[in-house]
């Protein structure tokens, strides 16, 4: 329909739309259209779909990165958790401060760690960003 109204689909449209189909395949249906103007929006796939020639290796290509950065989640949250934080926080695919935050949640914080999966905590995100500097520094940060 979009292409008989404006003619030639834009690229990113493209690419959202793989994003979209992608994010479905894998379950991930709450919210998946901020998700992927996120990921569209803030990170390298764009820039590698445009080297891509074909729609299905455009979307072999991001379910490859959505599939290693899901993977690498693993390591410090459950599958459950994922979900919820993909969903909510699409920036923790490709953003190291994220992820750092989400870590430091789990050691110290466990019991908010769900709540901050779930909503915009630019008031804890910052607290959370000096304590990891104060903690890179090697200042003690138990008290």
């Amino acid at each position: 329909m979009l292409q008989g109204v404006i003619g030639e689909i834009p690229f990113e449209i493209t690419v959202r739309n793989n994003i979209l189909q992608v994010l479905e395949n894998n379950g991930f249906i709450e919210n998946k259209y901020s998700v992927a103007n996120d990921m569209l929006l803030n990170t390298e796939i764009l820039e590698q779909a445009k080297t891509i020639q074909n729609n299905s290796d455009i979307q072999q290509f991001i379910n490859d990165y959505l599939s290693n950065h899901i993977e690498s989640l693993k390591t410090i949250l459950r599958e459950d958790q994922i979900k919820t934080a993909i969903t909510h926080i699409p920036s923790i695919l490709y953003n190291k401060s994220q992820i750092e935050r989400i870590q430091f949640l789990q050691k110290y914080r466990e019991s908010h760690l769900q709540e901050y999966l779930k909503g915009d905590n630019t008031q804890t995100d910052d607290l959370i960003d000096m304590i990891i500097i104060l903690k890179d520094h090697n200042i003690d940060i138990t008290k």
